[in-house]
């Protein structure tokens, strides 16, 4: 690890008051690298993220890309999120093309509960060929939305499968988060061989090896449904006007993409663990 080279790259609005002990933690895990860069995009914040990137950017291979609220225009929030990766995914292949990895982290305060050093478990000999890292949670596993694997036989679009409960069997939303989000948020225990296979997964931190990421785009509509393999679309209980969710996960696009395009291995490392996010639970 600390011969290699990283670029750690995040989105930022509006986080002001999570953004100094990130901060932090960023230029910790930049310690551990032998070269490294970091590229945050900015996007029309009201608060004072400005102005602390603006004081941020002047420490060496650090660039803050001001899109000035211009994804706003956007009506759907994860298109606006995967206009906004992918602008990070554009500058990164453009400017530090030959870097060993992409360190994708969310800025609004999931990293005050990593340990950097824990990033080095990545490294071990005894680790498997990996291509995305992906972090465990303190507590509940909130990011389902993000998640897909068939080793936790979990392989649907959660929060559609909320809307067909709503829609097609007249379930309320509450009842139908309960059973298809918050059961199906799970603990990992801090276990050095528990890796967990998945096809998609974020959790607030990923590591990716960047020649994987190459012509892999985020996108966050979709006109598929996931949930296919769930409901019985055969036994004549839904009607033919399926009303999915347009908008879903821009994450798993983008992972779909690094699977197709180049044979991708994804897990869940127990021992990197972040800071749950109790709004999702």
């Amino acid at each position: 690890m600390d011969k290699a080279s990283c670029v750690i790259i995040g989105c930022a609005r509006n986080v002001a008051g999570q953004l100094p002990k990130t901060l932090e933690k960023i230029e910790a895990i930049r310690s551990l690298w032998g070269q490294s860069a970091v590229v945050i995009a900015e996007n029309g914040s009201t608060d004072g993220t400005k102005r602390l990137l603006d004081d941020y950017k002047a420490k060496p291979n650090t660039h803050i890309l001001t899109l000035d609220g211009s994804a706003n225009v956007i009506s759907s929030r994860t298109q606006r999120l995967a206009l906004i990766r992918n602008t990070l995914l554009t500058f990164v292949h453009a400017t530090y093309p030959t870097y060993d990895y992409i360190l994708n982290v969310d800025m609004d305060g999931v990293l005050d509960g990593l340990d950097p050093k824990t990033l080095a478990f990545a490294f071990k000999p005894s680790m498997p060929a990996w291509d995305a890292l992906f972090a465990n949670v303190r507590g509940s596993y909130y990011d389902v939305w993000a998640l897909r694997s068939k080793f936790l036989e979990f392989e649907y679009d959660c929060w559609d499968m909320v809307r067909h409960c709503m829609v097609q069997f007249g379930m309320s939303r509450a009842d139908a988060r309960q059973g298809f989000v918050l059961n199906k948020q799970f603990t990992l225990p801090f276990n050095p061989r528990a890796l967990v296979p998945v096809e998609s997964a974020f959790g607030g931190l990923g590591l990716y090896r960047l020649s994987k990421t190459r012509d892999c785009r985020y996108v966050g509509l979709t006109e598929e449904c996931s949930c296919r393999a769930v409901l019985d679309f055969g036994s004549g209980l839904l009607p033919s006007n399926n009303p999915c969710a347009p908008e879903t996960c821009e994450h798993v696009a983008f992972h779909r993409d690094m699977i197709l395009k180049h044979d991708a291995k994804m897990f869940i490392h127990s021992q990197i663990l972040v800071k749950t996010q109790q709004e999702h639970l």
